[in-house]
Formats: C-alpha cells, sequence, structure tokens
C-alpha cells in the first residue's frame, strides 16, 4: 500500500488557523481512515484537498523563489552556458585579434583577402549542400510506433508559455484536448506573465472545468523570455516526461503516445526526442508552400538523416519531448 506517499501540504487559513491539505491515492486512503479513526483530534486540523490545491499551494509558496531561480540561477551556477555574459574574456580577445588581421589584411592584400574569405565561404555552403543531397538520397524511416508499451501510462507534464496570446488559448487547449493520453496522467501549465491580464484571464476561463489545467503567473521581470517562463514552471512541473509546446501548435494527437513509445525502446540513453513542425496552410499561399517544402526537407529528411548517424541534431523551437528522469528540476532549459 504504501509504495505511493500522501501529498502534504500546510496552510494558514483566517477562520481555522494553521491547516493541513492532504491529497491521498486510492492505495493510501483506507490507512489514512484508519489513522483519523484513532486519533480524532488530528482530523480536526486536516482537510482533504484536490490535487490542484496542493499544487496551488505548492506554487504559490515558492514562486519568489522559483521566479529569481529562472533569471539567474544558470549564469551564477554555469555560466558558460548562459548568454547574460555575451562573451567572455578569451573570446573577447580572439573575436579582437580576428578583426585587427583582417582589417590589415584588407589594407595591405585586399585582392588576397577576398579571395580566401570566398573560397571558404565556397566550402561552406558545398558542404551544407552535400550533406543535403546525401539526406535526399537516403532511404526514408519508418514512421514511430503510437502504441504504448503495457506497464502503466506515466503522467506527461505539457508546457505552455503564453505571452499577449489571448485569442490563441482556446483553440490551443481545445488541441491539446485531442492528444491520446488519460486525463487524469496529465498535468497541462499554461504559463503567463502575471501582468498580461488578457491572456491570464483567457487561460483561466480555457483550465475551468479541466482540474488538470493549472495556470501559472510568471512575476514580473526581465527578461521577457520564453525560456525564463519555462524555467519558472519547470521545478513544480509532475510529469517524468515534459513537452513543449507554443500558443499555435496543434500537436497531432498521437505525438504523446509515439514519444513515450520511443522513450521506452530506446531505453535511459534517450533523453530528448523532436516532434516534426508541419504547415498547415502550404495551399494558401505560395510563400506558405515554401515554408512547407522547407519544414517537409527539414523534418522528412535532413533530421533523420542525421538522427540514424548519431550526428549532433538542431533543436528547432517547437515540439520538443524531454525524459524528465534525466533532468533535474532545477535544470534549466
Amino acid at each position: 500500500m504504501a509504495d505511493q506517499p500522501i501529498r502534504v501540504v500546510k496552510a494558514y487559513d483566517a477562520e481555522r488557523g494553521l491547516k493541513t491539505l492532504l491529497a491521498p491515492t486510492l492505495e493510501t486512503i483506507d490507512v489514512l481512515r484508519h489513522v483519523l479513526d484513532r486519533r480524532p483530534t488530528i482530523a480536526r486540523r486536516i482537510q482533504i484537498g484536490l490535487e490542484s490545491e496542493i499544487e496551488a499551494h505548492a506554487a504559490e509558496t515558492s514562486s519568489a523563489r522559483r521566479s529569481r531561480d529562472a533569471q539567474i540561477s544558470l549564469a551564477e551556477t554555469q555560466p558558460g552556458f548562459s548568454a547574460r555574459q555575451t562573451l567572455s574574456g578569451g573570446q573577447g580577445f580572439a573575436a579582437a585579434c580576428l578583426l585587427l588581421l583582417s582589417g590589415f589584411a584588407m589594407v595591405g592584400a585586399i585582392g588576397a583577402w577576398l579571395d580566401a574569405l570566398h573560397t571558404m565561404s565556397a566550402f561552406l555552403f558545398l558542404a551544407c549542400t552535400a550533406v543535403r543531397l546525401c539526406a535526399a538520397v537516403a532511404p526514408f524511416g519508418s514512421e514511430p510506433d503510437a502504441g504504448s508499451p503495457a506497464e502503466p501510462l506515466p503522467v506527461y507534464t505539457l508546457l505552455v508559455a503564453l505571452y499577449h496570446e489571448s485569442t490563441v488559448v482556446a483553440s490551443l487547449v481545445e488541441a491539446l484536448e485531442k492528444l491520446d493520453w488519460p486525463k487524469t496522467k496529465l498535468d497541462i501549465k499554461l504559463v503567463c506573465e502575471e501582468d498580461d491580464a488578457a491572456t491570464v484571464a483567457a487561460a483561466e476561463m480555457a483550465a475551468r472545468g479541466r482540474p488538470y489545467i493549472t495556470v501559472l503567473r510568471v512575476p514580473p521581470s526581465l527578461p521577457r523570455t520564453k525560456p525564463k517562463a519555462l524555467n519558472f514552471a519547470l521545478p513544480i512541473a509532475r510529469g517524468s516526461l515534459l513537452a513543449l509546446y507554443d500558443a499555435e501548435d496543434r500537436p497531432h494527437p498521437k505525438q504523446l503516445r509515439q514519444a513515450h513509445a520511443a522513450f521506452a525502446a530506446e531505453g535511459h540513453d534517450l533523453a530528448c526526442v523532436q516532434a516534426p513542425l508541419v504547415v498547415s496552410n502550404g495551399d494558401k499561399h505560395w510563400l506558405a508552400a515554401l515554408f512547407a517544402l522547407e519544414y517537409a526537407a527539414l523534418f522528412r529528411g535532413l533530421l533523420p538523416f542525421l538522427a540514424a548517424r548519431g550526428m549532433p541534431i538542431p533543436l528547432e523551437r517547437d515540439e520538443v519531448r524531454q525524459n524528465r528522469k534525466r533532468i533535474p528540476s532545477e535544470a534549466p532549459i
């Protein structure tokens, strides 16, 4: 029975003073009842709460700390990975030397300098073209299996950062509702800026009646970026699997199933998978058609080619899945 703990949080109530909120699971509720029967004085100070209430209290009490950590924790702990400092001392020195050498070359031998620049650029572009040609002639891989393993499904956290996007929140939630994943195993967090009243109101309206959707308000602070908003939400994500979405994304209903199957098949060495981005209005305008072609070549050709050969893969901004069992709760996104 005791495999799953009872979630507990203490809160202050103006009428009842200090109270304790409990969110027992089905496996622990009988034991909790037995304890309360034996110690009735405790029962008067205990209130059974929803999981969402427990999370709301935990999020409220940790808001200030998470806001600060989202802003500067990476710069403090791993400054080399942070954009807070644009250039390190060594990088600045190397850039200055390169500029000086280029200046001397342009003054003393402008023709030779331009020939060298042209040659290096040509090799770079030819290398990029060669990689794409190899990907174009490589055989296509099969679509990932959407079937999930037999074991119980884990909780899946979906994080969506929203800023001045009140008009699309309703359609976004409608699309997330179509995902093929049990609602009891979903932890959807709509992350809004606290002073963006219109988006907060739209998010709260969309979350009404859906206990698995939480609206988080990021305290006003700089920078107003998506990574900061996601880092604010990450420490209180409940899921062992994590997905990131944009407000305009409309994920395929089987995406979570396919990602889960990929993690289960590849084992603990797989930390992150990326879903393809498909342009839905490619037949409406020639420019949209070009974007559709570009994304199809990238996600259906180049990226699978690189992945099959164990080469580095650029992560796009859209639909990234991460296995949170490999990511500490304080790790920045």
